[in-house]
């Protein structure tokens, strides 16, 4: 690996992780739309994802110390910290478990309780829809791991994913506003998704759902989903049954981080050129886009490129990887192949610090990656197809470490070049 590329790049991808900082967003977020005090009554703050723990650290701080708080952090087991004064659940994610039962009932509790004279403040950051399962009535965890697990391996994008959770939750989808109705509701939002659609992000709890559970039966029948759901949850979706939503004019999402807010403060921490569109869709075509920029400046002595974005993987095989390390990988074979001249680096990083089921955050490859491989007569077309994209990069040491960063604004990668 080239020492000063490595360098550069991991110090550049924390730029960006540190541009998503939940605790700086939040009070620049408040700060332009601040908190109506309550009527005689309390500040209740549920604060939700990955991020939960930082953004409620923050709210504590900018909220009056004096005043009656009740506050509720629901956060997955590796981003915990205690936070006094809160009431803290951890819960399973990507795969919902039963503590993410016990999480739903009591904000589906705190939420009823709410009264006219309350503050009603909801923090989201990525990761909620696993954390707070809530099966519809009918459906209980189990249901929700099957399917879980069935669109974590499928190469659905994350709009596709959240119409389907949507239809099996009571809190997905505008749930929160449902429950807590008439009382309106002060929204935080630090967005992982792409194009930051709200109702997509976190499932959109406080917001108007994606579409309805017929789009959604039309979605799994259309990808060939359907047909491995159990017959439980076959009938479920054919059923049809639609939720009715009802939207609170006062409710007031405020959008307060983004990946592309990172992608620029990565780039410009190495002088990067920003690739205007995100890299999204499956890492076979988002391999070819980023090669087609890097192929159009060959006559350039020295390329930076920033991209950011959510790429998808189907995921065929057993191997262990996510897709920041399957995209690197084919970044890698597919520069090898086109024999790119010169010393380079790729790196492709999941902000929260983890790329599926592994450690790691992504992966960091370079002009000698592939090489490795073969000199040790291991194929990477066979890595790649059995989705074993870990595997490789642990063996030529180039797997993106951070560790949980408690942030959560979707992928970035940056590619690094200097021509020969």
């Amino acid at each position: 690996m080239n020492k000063d590329f490595y360098r550069l790049s991991i110090e550049a991808f924390r730029h960006g992780v540190r541009a998503a900082n939940p605790g700086k967003c939040l009070k620049e977020a408040i700060k332009e739309n601040p908190i109506q005090t309550p009527n005689g009554g309390k500040y209740i703050v549920v604060s939700i994802g990955k991020a939960a723990c930082s953004l409620m650290e923050t709210a504590i701080d900018i909220l009056p110390p004096k005043r009656e708080k009740q506050l509720l952090v629901v956060t997955n087991y590796q981003n915990y910290k205690p936070i006094i004064g809160s009431e803290i659940i951890t819960a399973g994610h990507p795969i919902p478990d039963k503590n993410g039962i016990k999480a739903s009932n009591r904000v589906i509790e705190i939420l009823k309780n709410a009264t006219k004279n309350d503050t009603l403040i909801i923090l989201i950051s990525g990761g909620s829809s696993a954390l707070l399962p809530a099966p519809v009535k009918g459906l209980n965890l189990n249901d929700k791991i099957q399917i879980n697990q069935l669109l974590l391996s499928s190469d659905l994008n994350i709009r596709e994913i959240n119409l389907i959770r949507q239809s099996m939750s009571t809190l997905k989808g505008g749930g929160f506003t449902k429950i807590a109705s008439p009382i309106p509701i002060n929204s935080f939002i630090l967005s992982d998704v792409i194009g930051d659609d709200l109702r997509v992000i976190a499932s959109g709890p406080t917001v108007s759902p994606i579409g309805n559970i017929e789009e959604a039966y039309e979605l799994l029948v259309k990808n060939n989903l359907y047909s491995k759901l159990s017959l439980k949850l076959q009938d479920f979706f054919k059923s049809k049954t639609r939720s009715i939503f009802t939207d609170n004019k006062l409710n007031q999402n405020i959008l307060i981080g983004n990946n592309r807010k990172s992608v620029v403060a990565m780039a410009k921490s190495v002088n990067a050129e920003v690739i205007p569109y995100p890299i999204v869709g499956n890492v076979r075509t988002a391999t070819q886009k980023i090669f087609d920029e890097i192929n159009i400046r060959r006559k350039m002595k020295y390329v930076a490129l920033a991209f950011g974005g959510e790429t998808t993987v189907n995921v065929s095989g057993n191997g262990t990887g996510g897709r920041n390390q399957e995209l690197a990988l084919r970044v890698a074979e597919k520069l090898f192949n086109q024999k790119l001249k010169g010393k380079w680096s790729f790196l492709s990083g999941g902000t929260d610090g983890q790329d599926g089921p592994t450690d790691a955050a992504g992966g960091i490859v370079d002009q000698d990656t592939i090489k490795k491989l073969y000199d040790n007569n291991m194929s990477v077309e066979k890595l790649l197809n059995n989705n074993d994209s870990n595997s490789a990069l642990k063996f030529t040491n180039e797997l993106l470490v951070t560790g949980n960063t408690g942030t959560n604004v979707a992928d970035l990668q940056l590619f690094l070049w200097k021509n020969t």
